[in-house]
């Protein structure tokens, strides 16, 4: 409780008692804050939001969120082989639920390896997908690191149909099969996003910048006389840009 003084005024003895949370002093009204004080809760809350976001879409928060995705991509890989190996595949009859609609699985040890993959499944897809939405917000982040982390989102989202077609079809073959190749491809986007992310925080460290200074090269000099020259694009590959100046007007010269 925190009564007395309260915004430069005495407060009654009969008035509701406030608490005091965080720097937050509220008045309290069947459990519940009440005017200003309500309003100060809600900016917080706000607040602590904005920096949270901020620290996730920082170059560090990406390389972790992006490390931490590439774990549990990968992590999984080994988790669905234990379900394969103990011929859990079919311990939950149903899905997405279990057996019969039942939330819990039933009591075997086959029906809990399955379902403990099956929720482990969904943390993987939630943090790839969260990670999908960052890499779009954080400030410099390359086209690899973009590529990388939407094929491991959508192959990671597309683990949940095909999933349940693997169940209905009583774990064929090839279904299996896709099952696990569809991870590999959702691992593989997993690393290039966490590789680009470690490059991106180390030139955000040095400041440094993938874009390419000007040459600044307007004109040029042939036979004693000065002509303008103009920039052009030969080539663009991923490593670089081969670029040539053509001189405007003169005689044909080397270029």
């Amino acid at each position: 409780e925190c009564r007395g003084n309260h915004h430069g005024r005495q407060d009654d003895a009969d008035a509701p008692p406030c608490v005091t949370a965080g720097g937050i002093c509220a008045r309290m009204t069947d459990g519940r804050p009440r005017g200003r004080g309500r309003i100060r809760v809600y900016h917080r809350c706000v607040h602590s939001i904005r920096r949270a976001w901020s620290a996730l879409t920082s170059p560090r928060g990406f390389r972790w969120i992006a490390g931490i995705t590439m774990v549990l991509l990968w992590v999984i890989i080994p988790s669905g082989g234990v379900v394969r190996l103990t011929g859990s595949g079919l311990g939950c009859t149903d899905w997405p639920l279990c057996n019969a609609g039942g939330i819990v699985p039933a009591s075997n040890h086959h029906a809990w390896i399955e379902f403990t993959n099956r929720m482990f499944s969904g943390v993987v897809m939630a943090a790839t997908v969260l990670a999908a939405v960052v890499v779009f917000f954080t400030r410099g982040s390359t086209r690899p690191a973009r590529i990388g982390l939407v094929v491991a989102a959508v192959a990671t989202v597309g683990q949940i149909p095909l999933g349940a077609v693997t169940v209905i079809f009583d774990l064929h073959p090839l279904l299996v099969a896709s099952h696990f190749l569809l991870s590999l491809i959702a691992l593989a986007g997993g690393v290039v996003a966490r590789s680009a992310a470690a490059a991106h925080e180390v030139f955000a460290r040095l400041r440094l910048t993938h874009a390419r200074p000007s040459f600044g090269i307007p004109t040029v000099v042939c036979q004693g006389r000065e002509y303008a020259s103009t920039e052009e694009k030969v080539m663009s590959t991923p490593f670089g840009t081969l670029l040539r100046f053509r001189k405007e007007g003169g005689p044909e010269l080397p270029r």
